[in-house]
């Protein structure tokens, strides 16, 4: 097993550099020592916040995992003031304080994280700052997340087993669709069934102890398994995935089965940029994610085609995010009355976007069987002129 690479703090730029971009997780040592977060303890936080209720997961055996069907961790969570989680649960491995917004739970802890000086750009923002308090043996299993991870450890520490994101064949990932948390994987990786997992003797795992005063790095989609090795106090800074993120296999494996939300997959998921999203279809085209870039670029169309209405201020009957244009060849059939009202594109063009559709629709029904590289190519290279097409007639309002 493998030992995490170290390194200081200089600049969210050098984090970015070195370890974001190619997507590798990293411990940093000795950053911040002077923060507030490092001086919490169990006790210093009871004094100021032990009146907030607080809800408190629970797991027999201290492992916490997820409902394999309706999601969520499988055991309701106990409501009780902070100060009496302390007092009664904290020695308890099988009770754990998991996930809990700072900002919307103890939004007087906020000032002494380090979220401004780790995320130093103001281009870069947090999209959650998590607290995370739990006993020795605690254990959440291997899974991964989607957006970048600044891990800090305030008390104790935990040890991390990881694994880069491009282990995912290794790694048995429950199966979307079947599984509520298609991001945990199947492998327990403490008592590996061979058998059954034959490529986890593959798997190249990296072990951390994460100590008070470290930040563990982790890149978006890194796999990790955590243990309490101590009661423990951590906060988890997460911020955007990028979009170059977004042709990790980790990624890439959930485009057909999200094919609604994909504009907002991305890292634009805040503000959406158009040109971000057209992207990240050309990168998963030139990496030869054929069925997948073009799903991707017939979502970009479907919601070019959607500002193009709202700018026009027409209404879209019967489309909602749960059953989105590609999906249904009625709602195709619709959209292509809706086009011909608008006054936008011509007859041809009309006709193209519909038939673009029918293809997309037939591509997720043959789950690709039938579909050769090269039809794909082509077929990419009309949807992304029919893109370029409403980016021109949107421009025009």
């Amino acid at each position: 097993m493998r030992t995490l690479e170290t390194t200081s703090f200089d600049s969210f730029d050098q984090i970015f550099k070195q370890y974001l971009r190619p997507n590798k997780p990293v411990l940093i040592k000795n950053a911040f020592s002077s923060s507030g977060v490092f001086s919490w303890s169990p006790q210093t936080l009871k004094k100021r916040v032990g009146d907030t209720k607080v809800q408190v997961n629970f797991a027999e055996k201290g492992k916490f995992e997820i409902d394999q069907v309706k999601g969520g961790y499988k055991n309701e969570p106990v409501s009780m003031k902070f100060s009496d989680y302390v007092d009664r649960r904290l020695g308890n491995k099988n009770y754990y304080l998991q996930q809990i917004s700072v900002e919307e739970t103890f939004p007087e802890l906020l000032r002494d994280i380090p979220v401004g000086e780790l995320l130093e750009p103001d281009s870069v923002n947090a999209t959650a700052v998590n607290l995370w308090m739990g006993s020795t043996r605690s254990v959440t299993p291997l899974h991964y997340d989607f957006g970048n991870n600044f891990f800090i450890q305030c008390f104790g520490r935990k040890k991390f087993v990881l694994f880069e994101a491009d282990q995912i064949e290794y790694l048995y990932p429950h199966e979307i669709g079947k599984h509520a948390a298609p991001h945990i994987s199947q492998v327990d990786i403490n008592t590996p069934d061979f058998d059954s997992f034959p490529k986890y003797k593959d798997a190249d795992p990296i072990e951390v102890t994460v100590e008070a005063g470290d930040i563990l790095f982790l890149p978006s989609t890194t796999w990790h398994q955590v243990v309490g090795e101590s009661t423990s106090i951590s906060v988890n800074i997460w911020f955007q995935q990028y979009d170059f993120q977004c042709l990790l296999p980790t990624f890439t494996r959930f485009i057909p089965q999200n094919y609604a939300v994909l504009p907002e997959l991305t890292s634009n998921a805040i503000a959406y940029q158009f040109s971000n999203m057209l992207g990240l279809c050309d990168q998963l085209l030139s990496q030869k994610y054929y069925f997948e870039a073009s799903l991707s670029y017939l979502s970009l169309l479907e919601f070019s085609i959607r500002k193009i209405f709202v700018k026009k201020d027409i209404s879209i009957p019967h489309c909602t995010e749960e059953a989105r244009l590609v999906n249904n060849i009625n709602q195709a059939i619709e959209f292509d009355k809706l086009l011909l009202s608008s006054d936008t594109f011509s007859a041809e063009d009309i006709e193209t976007m519909t038939n673009l559709f029918k293809s997309g629709k037939e591509m997720l029904d043959m789950s690709n069987v039938n579909w050769a590289p090269d039809q794909l190519i082509d077929l990419c290279k009309n949807i992304k002129s029919m893109i370029l097409l409403c980016a021109e007639s949107g421009n025009k309002f």
